[in-house]
């Protein structure tokens, strides 16, 4: 039986789309390191909603999960260093 979400794959995902050239605007890749900063917008709502719940309020539980950039090691980085980086290495 597979999980419902496979890590490896979503972080295969959203590395090649720092590689991967904007249909839109073929200059740019899909995204940049940048665009992952900021939480996502359900993770900020779910923190909303736990801080002022009344039970959790009143325990005084804070919320535990820090967001973290998931391509936080590619930052600084250019598309042919991505690459390298990403590239299989042979046996010594």
């Amino acid at each position: 039986m597979e999980k419902a979400f496979n890590s490896a794959a979503s972080r295969r995902i959203l590395v090649n789309g720092l590689i991967k050239l904007n249909p839109a605007n073929p200059n740019v890749p899909m995204w940049t390191v940048e665009d992952f900063d900021k939480e996502p917008v359900g993770v900020k709502r779910s923190r909303e909603e736990w801080e002022k719940h009344p039970a959790c309020y009143k325990a005084g539980i804070l919320w535990k999960r820090v967001y973290k950039n998931p391509l936080e090691e590619f930052r600084g980085l250019s598309v042919q260093e991505i690459k390298e980086k990403l590239a299989p290495k042979p046996f010594e």
